[in-house]
């Protein structure tokens, strides 16, 4: 029901994004009215998106929706062309069981005049209805064949890539660039897949281990035009393509398993042809509140130094096939969490105790602090990692705070903090105490500590300074590995942070 009402909301142009159950549960779980009904369902969609302000959206640009719109008016013509044709068969067996005109020879005009001439020599009522029936099979073939000429010149002009790959003809490419409105929004080729239903979904359990099923949802006109495509590239003998189908038949797979590999394989190629076809540029189109551009470059002034730097860490992250068992469980602990496995923590990696002991550290760590505001420990230590230079724990620290339910837009406002009326005083004396703590030698006087004391107790200005502290060490060892921003707050770079505001979120900051 939900696909179907997310087709027509996308063939009216509009834009959509879809909130995943867990989403919704986790939302009603904490609303104050109770059950379940549909105006409760639809407030829980509402504050999902607002919460989880980087779900992918889907929306047409120009040119996916004006081929969406070709290729749904020439499948509606072929359809009704089909039904005119099934209607003057049994016209045509109705005159003459012997007279049959051979299997789809009616879309052609000579077949259609040769009809058209005998039909004219028939008398009564059934001859009469079917020349009516093959006026309109004639009319409707010269709209679809106008169709077809508008779609492959279009086609030519904003897909090359796609006509590239061996078995994808224009109709084919157009309507791939049509369904997949807009390729920005998958964050990977597997979630492409996922789409297409062309991933496989597991279904084994003890000695049963690596069996698979297909998929039965998705979007069955992408599946379609990739199994056109499979198809297409068996039959040519010359082909990648088959020569994937045929080593696979040869490793013992069936025909259809094969056949299922392939279209898989192609959802891949296919996939990096889209990302070549054009894509809008409007905030709107980008992922859903995530359209702004990162925090940690033009928005919130990153040193210019971090942004010339090479994105490659200094030492090599570490794969998860060189992990051990416990290393790899965290890897996946923080991919659901964070929808990506922060770089820090792989690189972390290569020193399993020292990683698990700043894991422990982090979970702590974020437990204990609970003396000082969230807004006043988050901006102190947000602009010690923008003055150290750190820019993954500037993009990191913007997406904590927008999970915090905190005010991100105010953090373009921050090198004035001092008289910038976005923020509080409170906020204010604690940005001037981790400027003063991280300045070389640092700058902190008894007047400032008396005065946080007298905001924030003892206790508080101890977090303070422990925050503080601890956030220098983490910049600054980001910064001399090398360790850049992944965009966990940047719609560019399509990472979905999909931690909770109540879960602890800064473990592997």
């Amino acid at each position: 029901m939900s696909a179907r009402l997310e087709r027509d909301l996308l063939a009216a142009g509009q834009q959509v994004v879809r909130v995943p159950t867990k989403l919704m549960a986790q939302t009603r779980k904490s609303a104050r009215s109770r059950g379940k009904s549909d105006p409760i369902d639809a407030l829980a969609v509402a504050r999902a998106v607002l919460r989880e302000t980087d779900l992918p959206l889907a929306t047409h640009d120009e040119t996916s929706r004006e081929l969406k719109l070709l290729t749904d008016r020439r499948d509606v013509l072929v359809a009704q062309r089909t039904s005119a044709i099934n209607r003057l068969r049994w016209l045509v067996h109705e005159l003459d069981p012997e007279r049959a005109p051979a299997a789809r020879s009616l879309d052609a005009a000579k077949h259609q005049q040769a009809l058209r001439t005998w039909l004219d020599t028939q008398p009564g009522l059934v001859a009469e209805l079917a020349r009516a029936e093959l006026t309109d099979i004639i009319r409707l073939t010269g709209e679809i064949n106008t169709l077809a000429q508008r779609i492959s010149a279009r086609v030519h002009q904003v897909a090359p890539a796609l006509l590239e790959i061996p078995g994808c003809a224009e109709l084919t490419a157009a309507k791939i660039v049509g369904e997949a409105a807009g390729v920005t929004r998958f964050k990977s080729e597997a979630a492409f897949a996922c789409h297409a239903a062309v991933a496989p979904i597991p279904v084994w359990s003890g000695n049963t281990a690596g069996q698979m099923r297909l998929s039965r949802s998705g979007n069955r006109q992408l599946n379609a035009a990739l199994h056109r495509i499979a198809l297409t590239q068996i039959r040519m003998t010359d082909s990648r393509g088959q020569a994937y189908y045929q080593r696979l038949q040869d490793a013992g797979k069936t025909k259809r398993a094969a056949l299922r590999c392939l279209k898989r394989r192609l959802a891949r190629t296919v996939f990096q042809a889209l990302r070549t076809v054009h894509q809008p540029s409007s905030e709107h189109t980008q992922p859903a509140a995530a359209c702004h551009r990162s925090y940690c470059s033009s928005h919130l002034g990153e040193p210019p130094r971090l942004t010339d730097m090479t994105q490659k860490t200094r030492i090599q992250p570490l794969p998860p096939k060189r992990a051990g068992l416990l290393i790899r469980a965290l890897y996946r602990i923080a991919k659901r969490r964070f929808g990506e496995v922060p770089e820090p923590f792989t690189v972390t990696a290569h020193h399993r105790r020292l990683l698990i002991a700043n894991v422990v550290h982090e979970a702590l760590l974020q437990r204990a602090s609970r003396k000082l505001p969230p807004s006043v420990r988050e901006l102190a230590v947000f602009w010690t990692a923008r003055s150290i230079g750190c820019s993954w724990c500037v993009d990191f620290g913007a997406m904590l705070q927008r999970l915090d339910g905190l005010d991100v837009d105010r953090l373009t406002d921050i090198d004035n903090y001092a008289t910038s009326s976005k923020f509080s005083d409170d906020e204010r004396a604690a940005i001037a105490y981790a400027e003063a703590m991280t300045a070389d030698p640092h700058s902190v006087t008894d007047e400032q500590v008396a005065d946080l004391r007298a905001r924030f107790g003892e206790a508080g200005v101890i977090e303070l300074t422990y925050q503080i502290g601890v956030e220098n060490m983490r910049a600054r060892m980001n910064s001399a590995l090398g360790i850049t921003e992944q965009g966990f707050n940047s719609g560019d770079a399509c990472r979905v942070p999909w931690a909770a505001p109540d879960v602890p979120s800064a473990e592997s900051r």
